[in-house]
């Protein structure tokens, strides 16, 4: 997880464009543009990459709509994908009930 307090997702994560490239799992994400990557042809084209985030890094991000920012990684050899250890933006105004403030007289 980034140590940034700012770098966090909202809603669906579309428009996450944090450094976070960890998988929930620990997994090291893989560069958008690796040979990898290319190689299983999942890439996207560069038209779409560029409004989407992507490019020569390996942040984690959203291109599909899924419910939280994801990434490619490499398990067994074989092109995977995880969802990534990215938090969640608090939502303004909202307090959770562990923020509660108790006020005793």
């Amino acid at each position: 997880v980034s140590s940034d307090p700012d770098d966090c997702y909202e809603g669906d994560g579309q428009s996450y464009r944090g450094k976070v490239s960890e998988t929930e799992e620990g997994d090291e994400c893989l560069d958008w543009n690796s040979e990898f990557v290319l190689d299983k042809g999942s890439f996207p084209s560069v038209a779409f990459a560029s409004s989407e985030g992507l490019g020569p890094h390996n942040f984690c991000r959203n291109l599909d709509g899924d419910k939280k920012p994801w990434c490619f990684i490499k398990k067994n050899r074989r092109l995977r994908w995880d969802y990534c250890d990215v938090r969640k933006c608090p939502t303004p105004g909202k307090i959770d009930d562990k923020d509660t403030v108790w006020f005793i007289m």
